[in-house]
This record gives structure tokens, sequence and C-alpha cells, in this order.
């Protein structure tokens, strides 16, 4: 497989990725096929590539680790701000 055809294979798969993962995520149709038309197109012509193909990577795992039961994005503010209060029980659990 000569580089350009490499290129052209990461993009599309790109931008395969980022639309199955924004369909799954945020439930809109035009939200996930305008943003993985941009991540396939960026990709392709060279800007951002590198970026949009380690987050061509991120969107998928997270997308799964929602299907297999991890909270919503819409619950993550929530459950950051309850993190140092889970640390600080975890300390006083182990030294008590």
């Amino acid at each position: 497989m000569s580089s350009s055809e490499r290129y052209v294979v990461i993009a599309l798969w790109t931008g395969m990725c980022f639309f199955a993962s924004l369909w799954y995520l945020s439930g809109s149709l035009w939200i996930a096929f305008i943003a993985g038309i941009y991540a396939c197109g960026s990709t392709g012509i060279g800007l951002g590539a590198r970026r949009l193909t380690q987050a061509g990577v991120l969107l998928p795992l997270i997308a799964i680790a929602v299907a297999l039961g991890f909270p919503p994005p819409s619950h993550w503010p929530a459950l950051i701000a309850q993190f140092p209060d889970f640390i600080a029980h975890i300390k006083v659990a182990v030294a008590g």
C-alpha cells in the first residue's frame, strides 16, 4: 500500500469513528455527520491529522464505556466534583 493510499484509509477510518461514536454519544445524526466529514476531510489533507486520529481512537473507547454502563458524559461534571470526597473517604478508611 502506498503512502497516499494509507492516508486515504486513515482519513476514512477516522471519519467513520467520529461519526459512529458521536452519533451514539449525542444521539444527533447531523452533529455526527458534520463532525465525521470534518474529521475525514481534515485528516485527508493533513490538518491536525495526528490529533484527529488520536481522537478517533478515544471517542469509540468512550462510546464503548458508556455502552457498557459507565455514566454518560452529561453526568461527568458531577462525578468529578465528588471525586475529592471519594479520595478523602478512602484515606480515612485506610488509616482507620
